[in-house]
C-alpha cells in the first residue's frame, strides 16, 4: 500500500505504536477470553480521549464535512437509544451499555483519522482477526467442556455467536491476505487455513445462519476476484452450487439440519409455531405488532404488554415465543433496533450501523488509490455479511459484539477518511 503522511505539529510516535498494537490485539481473544475485547477497546478509548483533550484544536479544527458526518454516523446509535428512553419516560442504564460502545468508537475514529498510521490500522485489525480464528480453533480443540451438547461453543461465546463471528472475522481477514500477493503460495495457504478453520467452527456449531453467511461470503469473494471475467465467475459459481448440493446429499448433519428447516416451515404453515424456524417467524410477527402499538419509542428490553393482550393481536403467539421475546429479544438485529427504539429512531440506528457503511464502502470500491480501494472492498464485504446475519440474529446484543462493530467501523472509516484527506492536501498543495 502507498502511505501518505499528514503534516502536523504534534508528535504521535509513541501513541502510534501503542494504537497499532492495540488494534491488532483487540480481536485476538474475542471468543476465548471473557472481557478481552472490552478491555482492549477501553485502552484504545483512553489513549484517544487523552490526545483529544490535549490536542483538541488540531483534532477538531479545519476538519471537512465528511469528518463531521462520519462522527455523527458513529455516535447516533447511542443517542437514538437515549432519545427512545427519554420518550418512554425513564432511563435504564443497562440498556445504554451496548450503544455506549459507539461513543467509544467515535473517540477512536476522531483520533486515528488524524494520525500518520491510520491507513495501516485496517491491515493490523485484519491480522488480529485472522490470528483470532487460529486461537479459536486451538481453544475448541482443547476445551470441549463448554460445548452445548454436541454443538461447538466456548466459555465466552454461545454456539451462534462463535460461528457467526468466525465468518465475520474471516471476511475482515481478507485484507491481510491481500498483502501476500507477492507470495502466492503463502497467500493460498492463508486462504485455505482461514476457510478451513471457519468451516470447522460453522459445521460443528450447527448454526445454520452461519452456513448461509459463509456461502454469501464465498460468493462475494468470487465476485470480487472474477467480476471482469464473467465466464470464470459463472464457472466458479457453478462449482460452489455443486459443492453445496454434494454436501447436502452426502453429509448427514447438513442434510438433517437443512431438512429440519423445510419441516419447520411446513409445520408453521399448518399452524404449529413450536419449532425453531416457527418461533423465529412468530417473533417477527410479534415485532410487527409491537411496532404498531408503540411506533414512536418502542419497548424497553424485557418489558412488553401482557401475553393475553399480544395473543389477541397475534393469534399464533404461544407462551414459549412470548418468553423467548422477553428473555432473548427479537433474534434479529434489524427488528430489535426497531422494536427497542421505535420506527424513526430504530431506522436511524440501522442506517448508521449498516446502510451508510455499505454506501460509504460501495462508493470507494473502485477508487483510483489502491489503499482506499482494498480497504473499501473488504469493508463492503464484511458489512454485507453482517447485514445478512442481522436478519436472523441479534449481532450487536452483547457488549463485546457491539464493541467489535464500533471499533471495526472506527478503524475502516477512519483509515479511508485519513487517506482521502491526505490526498486532498497533496492535491491542494500542488495547485
Amino acid at each position: 500500500m502507498n502511505f501518505s503522511k499528514h503534516i502536523h505539529p504534534v508528535d504521535y510516535k509513541l501513541s502510534d505504536r501503542f494504537i497499532f498494537w492495540l488494534v491488532g490485539a483487540f480481536p485476538l481473544c474475542f471468543s476465548t477470553i471473557k472481557g478481552w475485547s472490552n478491555a482492549v477497546s477501553f485502552l484504545l478509548f483512553i489513549v484517544s480521549a487523552f490526545y483529544i483533550i490535549r490536542d483538541r484544536k488540531y483534532l477538531f479544527l479545519k476538519r471537512n464535512r465528511n469528518f463531521w458526518f462520519l462522527v455523527a454516523i458513529l455516535c447516533l446509535p447511542f443517542f437514538t437509544e437515549i432519545f427512545a428512553q427519554f420518550g418512554r419516560g425513564h432511563i435504564v442504564w443497562r440498556s445504554v451499555d451496548g450503544p455506549s460502545r459507539f461513543l467509544i468508537a467515535t473517540c477512536i475514529f476522531i483520533f486515528i483519522s488524524r494520525i500518520d498510521i491510520a491507513e495501516k490500522l485496517p491491515i493490523q485489525l485484519s491480522r488480529g482477526t485472522y490470528a483470532s480464528l487460529l486461537l479459536l480453533l486451538a481453544y475448541v480443540l482443547v476445551f470441549k467442556g463448554y460445548y452445548w451438547g454436541d454443538r461447538l461453543a466456548t466459555k465466552v461465546s454461545d454456539t451462534n455467536t462463535v460461528a457467526i463471528y468466525a465468518v465475520v472475522f474471516l471476511s475482515v481477514s481478507l485484507l491481510s491476505l491481500e498483502t501476500l500477493k507477492s507470495r502466492p503460495l503463502m497467500r493460498v495457504s492463508g486462504y485455505l487455513v482461514g476457510f478451513g478453520v471457519t468451516t470447522y467452527v460453522c459445521y460443528y456449531s450447527q448454526t445454520r445462519g452461519s452456513w448461509v453467511t459463509a456461502i454469501v461470503l464465498v460468493m462475494l469473494i468470487l465476485i470480487r476476484a472474477f467480476w471482469s471475467r464473467k465466464l470464470v465467475l459463472t464457472g466458479a459459481t457453478l462449482v460452489l452450487i455443486m459443492t453445496i448440493l454434494i454436501g447436502y446429499q452426502t453429509v448427514d448433519l447438513i442434510n438433517i439440519r437443512v431438512n429440519q428447516v423445510m419441516y419447520d416451515v411446513v409445520q408453521f404453515a399448518q399452524g404449529d409455531p413450536e419449532t425453531s424456524v416457527g418461533r423465529r417467524i412468530a417473533l417477527k410477527l410479534l415485532d410487527v405488532e409491537l411496532l404498531k402499538i408503540a411506533p414512536l419509542f418502542g419497548f424497553e428490553d424485557g418489558y412488553l404488554p401482557s401475553y393475553e393482550i399480544l395473543k389477541s393481536r397475534v393469534p399464533i403467539l404461544t407462551e414459549d415465543v412470548y418468553s423467548m421475546k422477553i428473555s432473548g429479544g427479537s433474534h434479529s438485529e434489524i427488528f430489535a433496533q426497531l422494536t427497542r427504539k421505535g420506527i424513526l429512531l430504530g431506522a436511524s440506528a440501522v442506517f448508521c450501523l449498516f446502510i451508510y457503511p455499505v454506501y460509504f464502502f460501495w462508493r470507494r470500491r473502485s477508487s483510483s488509490e489502491s489503499s482506499v480501494r482494498q480497504i473499501a472492498q473488504v469493508g463492503l464485504i464484511t458489512t454485507i455479511v453482517v447485514i445478512i446475519t442481522s436478519f436472523a440474529f441479534e449481532v450487536l446484543n452483547l457488549k463485546m459484539t457491539a464493541t467489535f462493530w464500533g471499533v471495526f467501523l472506527a478503524v475502516f472509516l477512519g483509515s479511508i477518511h485519513s487517506l482521502e484527506t491526505a490526498h486532498e492536501n497533496r492535491t491542494s498543495r500542488s495547485l
